[in-house]
């Protein structure tokens, strides 16, 4: 029984251990900043319509809008370096393949750098129940914005048969 206590009590320890660890890294704001600029430098090359030369603090503005094709993402992510740079951001290595479907938030075929950096910013760490609750939010709020446009668009409808009638014309 003594030694299951100690067992126990070594096990939380190390548990304990590991998750200050973690959460050193992730409050690490030189770690995030070189392993971005990696991770963008690496996008720009992809790019074939970002600037390629000098530094990039010289292009931000040119950085700033671009925006790289799904399959060009799915290409990165497979690169030695790249890999490296998500994984000492402690993005799951099971989303390094998805990255290019999580991180593009209107579905168009590209990702924005700002999408890229804003989407891996929130993919760092556990799951949150906060997480839940914000998608959950979202989620509600688009359903009403939905249904009020469903009720515009319905009384739009009942307005112009009701000028085609008067005008004596058919729907």
């Amino acid at each position: 029984m003594i030694s299951a206590i100690f067992v126990e009590s070594t096990l939380a320890a190390a548990s304990a251990v590991e998750k200050a660890q973690k959460d050193e890294r992730l409050q690490d704001e030189r770690r995030w900043n070189t392993r971005i600029t990696t991770l963008v430098r690496n996008m720009v090359q992809f790019s074939e319509s970002a600037p390629t030369s000098g530094k990039l603090s010289d292009s931000v503005d040119a950085i700033y809008q671009l925006e790289l094709q799904s399959s060009l993402l799915d290409q990165l992510v497979k690169l030695p370096e790249v890999k490296h740079a998500l994984d000492d951001l402690d993005i799951n290595p099971d989303d390094h393949g998805h990255l290019s479907e999580l991180l593009d938030p209107d579905n168009g075929g590209t990702i924005s750098v700002t999408d890229f950096i804003e989407g891996l910013r929130r993919l760092r760490g556990e799951p949150r129940r906060s997480d839940i609750v914000h998608v959950n939010m979202m989620v509600k709020s688009l359903q009403l914005a939905v249904s009020e446009t469903q009720t515009s668009v319905l009384e739009m409808q009942s307005h112009i048969s009701n000028i085609h009638g008067a005008l004596g014309l058919r729907a």
